[in-house]
């Protein structure tokens, strides 16, 4: 008879089919975290060309994205972003991470009510709702860490198509647990 377990049995919240180890404390975003809401909004000023990111807000490294929603009031005429992710780095700086992890090219002319947006992209499937920001990190990414680097990522939106006739009001909200505990 072979034993499975969850997440739910290990320290790392990987799933493992090694025996739980006596005394193992499973991270709190897996096994009674709360939900947390982070919100962004970002009334563009300009017209915004395929050289620009749009920066939202930052998620610690060990924190576990459960959905990402984008809307738009589609004001643009055209206009088409990325939904991706970058080293927060030094006043929001950093290098990317992978620019398209979360979504491509979603057309932002035409409003958007809540899209998710989490798993468009196809990068990341359905077992990927809520693992760690690191692993999700690792799934696509030349980046191969073997544990939470404890660092902070910004999630970006980058233009890919030209805004055109009016700017947008853009609007990026997460659900996540936290890595805290």
């Amino acid at each position: 008879m072979a034993r499975y377990f969850s997440d739910h049995f290990t320290a790392t919240g990987v799933t493992q089919t090694a025996l739980q180890v006596p005394g193992t404390v499973t991270a709190s975003g897996v096994n009674h975290g709360r939900i947390y809401y982070k919100r962004a909004q970002l009334t563009v000023l300009g017209l915004n060309s395929t050289t620009d990111e749009l920066r939202f807000f930052s998620l610690n490294s060990g924190d576990r994205l459960l959905e990402l929603w984008l809307s738009s009031d589609g004001a643009a005429g055209a206009g088409a972003v990325d939904v991706g992710l970058y080293e927060s780095g030094r006043d929001h700086t950093g290098t990317v991470v992978d620019a398209n992890m979360f979504a491509t090219a979603i057309d932002i002319s035409s409003g958007l009510d809540r899209d998710e947006v989490l798993l468009e992209a196809e990068v990341l499937q359905h077992e990927s709702h809520g693992i760690m920001m690191w692993e999700a990190v690792n799934v696509f990414s030349s980046a191969t860490y073997a544990v939470d680097p404890l660092i902070n990522f910004d999630v970006t939106c980058n233009v890919t198509t030209d805004f055109t006739t009016t700017a947008p009001v853009l609007v990026l909200e997460a659900y996540y647990t936290s890595s805290g505990g």
